[in-house]
């Protein structure tokens, strides 16, 4: 198809024997135009790109880095169940139909961003092996973005284009994608189905109410190219009320034991007599009393990755054992990498700039102080993340004691250590520029520790979280300890933080 004129206001295009007629788009108004012509040139490029990213685990490092799994080598089928079904269904069905706006729900690790993956996978397969078919479904293109990616963006076509050329460049993009691409539908009769992922992860409630009332202007035009589903954890209060009633919600059922043993026989498949060890864990999970936790796949893949570091060894108790473990692990297989080697280097090469002795000397003892103390600042980083602190990571630490810059190094240098430093812990990867924890629940899980870092802040927390004299001294009384999670402004906004109270002080 091609666009012979466009005049008076109107778009002519010839595609066969059939010509067709539409408003031409007003200059800047992008995200209402009509596609008058082929396919981008660009979409094959970005089809095989998102192919190849979306094929990567969603958090690396939950699995041994070597011969790591691809997301096709280990994904179970999903189910969802929608508002007032009967039944759970298939949750391919939470992305087709005709509905302009859906809410996929899940608690933290039940596989949000593991199912958005899987159909971002599964559809840009389908759409290249189909290009040119004319008997080809008309499947909405899928497009994956982080809800903190759009706040604060003033327009939709623009954040999807930075977001996506950021996420897929190096997975073989082309060229960079602009925003004319996601203005129009991606091909005659098609629409962008936009997956926003984390929506809870936005701290701000007047931001998350805002997307959402964004999602609602859009999907109720009506020549918009874009469906949308939104996937979060449950959310305080009467957030999602705000919505359409015809937006459908739907809720991530957590796995089956089928679903279990099916998911553990794919991860352990490298090891010799597959089935013996699929057993023996399965034991293991029992013992432990663990089967309520393995349901969620987050937890399954922990306690998965703990199983094949050392198969002798018995599978940690509860919850947050199994996140000590994991985070011990993390440290452990960091220590083969060579990561000691590695900081010293990143010492060295700071250090080395500077001749004057003195100098050097000040320069080496701040950045042992933020080597020595990089646990702490890693619970601090997650503290600050998880209160709506937005600012990177490096900007973050130097804030702190045990980070400050000295004043002989220049901003540039310090913070390339910081990074530096952060990275090398196995927690934490390079995204966008910055760092981020390799999944929420870690942050969530770093930010309990922080917050229960010693028994004045234990002090300050328990009276926020049981502010009744009575019952504080009942509770202090039964329990011989304090627990719970520093004071925060965002506390309200932010449910997933609560549940580690319970155990934090074990950390």
């Amino acid at each position: 198809m091609s666009v012979s004129a466009t005049t008076g206001g109107f778009a002519v295009g010839h595609a066969d024997s059939i010509t067709y007629y539409a408003s031409a788009p007003e200059p800047g108004d992008g995200h209402r135009a009509l596609r008058t012509s082929g396919p981008d040139h660009r979409l094959d490029s970005y089809l095989r790109a998102v192919r190849s990213a979306a094929d990567h685990l969603p958090h690396p490092g939950l699995a041994p880095e070597l011969d790591a799994p691809s997301l096709a080598d280990v994904y179970v089928p999903r189910r969802t169940s929608a508002q007032a079904a009967r039944a759970p269904e298939a949750a391919e069905h939470v992305f087709t139909g005709e509905d302009p706006l859906r809410v996929l729900l899940a608690g933290p690790g039940h596989g949000k961003s593991t199912l958005l993956r899987q159909h971002l996978l599964s559809t840009s397969l389908h759409l290249l092996a189909t290009e040119g078919d004319p008997a080809r479904p008309a499947l909405a293109f899928p497009v994956l973005i982080r809800a903190a990616d759009l706040v604060g963006a003033p327009l939709l076509a623009p954040a999807l284009a930075h977001a996506v050329t950021e996420q897929c460049g190096p997975f073989g993009l082309r060229e960079a994608l602009t925003e004319d691409f996601f203005r129009r539908p991606p091909r005659l009769g098609a629409r962008w189905l936009v997956m926003v992922d984390g929506l809870d992860e936005v701290p701000d409630r007047t931001a998350r109410l805002s997307l959402l009332d964004r999602f609602a202007r859009e999907t109720g035009q009506p020549d918009t190219p874009y469906r949308f589903l939104v996937a979060t954890r449950p959310l305080p209060g009467d957030e999602l009320d705000r919505l359409p009633r015809a937006a459908g919600l739907f809720t991530l059922e957590p796995f089956t034991d089928d679903e279990v043993r099916t998911y553990v026989h794919k991860r352990l498949h490298a090891l010799p007599d597959t089935d013996h060890h699929v057993r023996a864990f399965l034991r293991g999970v029992r013992r432990t009393r663990l089967e309520e936790l393995a349901r969620i796949p987050l937890m399954t893949a922990m306690l998965c990755h703990l199983y094949e570091a050392d198969t002798d060894r018995p599978l940690p108790d509860g919850r947050a054992g199994v996140f000590r473990s994991f985070v011990e692990l993390l440290y452990e297989e960091n220590v083969h990498k060579g990561v000691g080697d590695l900081q010293d280097r990143a010492i060295d090469t700071l250090t080395g700039r500077y001749q004057i002795p003195a100098d050097r000397r000040t320069v080496e003892k701040a950045a042992e102080r933020a080597r020595e103390h990089l646990p702490v600042l890693i619970d601090h980083l997650a503290h600050e993340r998880i209160s709506g602190n937005r600012a990177p990571a490096t900007a973050i630490l130097t804030a702190h004691p045990y980070a400050r810059r000295p004043d002989e190094v220049k901003a540039p240098l310090w913070d390339a250590l910081l990074a530096s430093l952060l990275r090398s812990c196995g927690l934490l990867a390079g995204q966008g520029g910055d760092v981020e924890f390799l999944h929420r629940t870690l942050l969530e899980y770093h930010a309990a520790r922080h917050a229960t870092r010693d028994p004045e802040a234990r002090a300050l927390l328990f009276d926020r979280l049981f502010p009744g004299q009575r019952l504080r001294d009942r509770l202090r009384r039964a329990t011989g300890r304090t627990s719970g999670i520093e004071p925060l402004d965002p506390l309200g906004l932010e449910p997933s933080y609560s549940p580690w109270a319970s155990f934090s002080t074990h950390c």
